[in-house]
């Protein structure tokens, strides 16, 4: 069983913010709505083709400066989250609970569901075509509702223009996003074991061979770096 302590969770994110890291690099929140999309969705997405959207390195240069001892320690506290995340949907779907920071306002704590929406919104966008038959399906379309709305410039707009929009309690849409996972992790599970036994989908990138450079961007070889780490 995969398991992270709340010490581990505060050291992955206290890098995934600070100046160590890549300038565009996803916080904990964003990355957790992202590794989420990629577990639920319709294909199976290899790590080492998203670890790339997680650090949004514009260079090899911006991972090689960080210490290899520090990036192997903060890839594996990556990859054990998603396989925790896996863990979860695997053997309690409902039992989900996303990574969302936390407000206070006049002595209440709200949840912050933005970042979360932009990351889940990101995955979906990077492999847009494979998540089209849940957009154009009239019965379940509506699952992605909360997350569009939070996590997309588009439904941004609409959160602060509509009218109607504006009228429904913040809370609803915490709960809407919140209940929806489960659903759409469910909506995809036929798909997806039809597809098991096919190959991952290549985007961006197909497997590099073992020797090569660690397309996360450490500057390690494949087979030293991310070759293996999921189980």
């Amino acid at each position: 069983m995969y398991n992270l302590s709340k010490k581990d969770y505060d050291e992955l994110e206290d890098f995934l913010i600070s100046e160590d890291s890549p300038e565009e690099c996803m916080d904990i929140s964003t990355m957790d709505g992202f590794l989420t999309a990629i577990l639920i969705g319709p294909e199976t997405i290899q790590p080492i083709q998203w670890l790339p959207f997680i650090f949004r390195a514009k260079s090899e240069k911006d991972m090689k400066r960080i210490p290899t001892e520090r990036l192997n320690r903060i890839l594996d506290l990556i990859i054990t989250h998603y396989n925790i995340i896996a863990q979860t949907f695997l053997t309690d779907p409902n039992s989900f609970s996303p990574i969302f920071y936390r407000n206070t306002h006049e002595g209440r704590t709200i949840e912050r569901i933005n970042e979360w929406c932009m990351g889940f919104m990101t995955a979906t966008g990077i492999y847009g075509e494979a998540w089209e038959p849940l957009l154009k399906d009239k019965a379940f379309y509506h699952l992605l509702g909360a997350a569009a709305l939070f996590g997309t410039p588009g439904g941004m707009e609409d959160l602060k223009n509509d009218p109607e929009i504006k009228k429904v309690p913040h809370q609803e849409w915490v709960t809407e996003v919140m209940f929806a996972v489960p659903d759409i992790y469910r909506y995809w599970l036929p798909h997806r074991a039809a597809n098991r036994t096919a190959k991952s989908k290549e985007i961006p990138t197909a497997e590099p061979d073992r020797n090569a450079p660690c397309p996360c961007g450490s500057g390690k070889k494949f087979k030293d770096c991310c070759l293996g780490k999921v189980h």
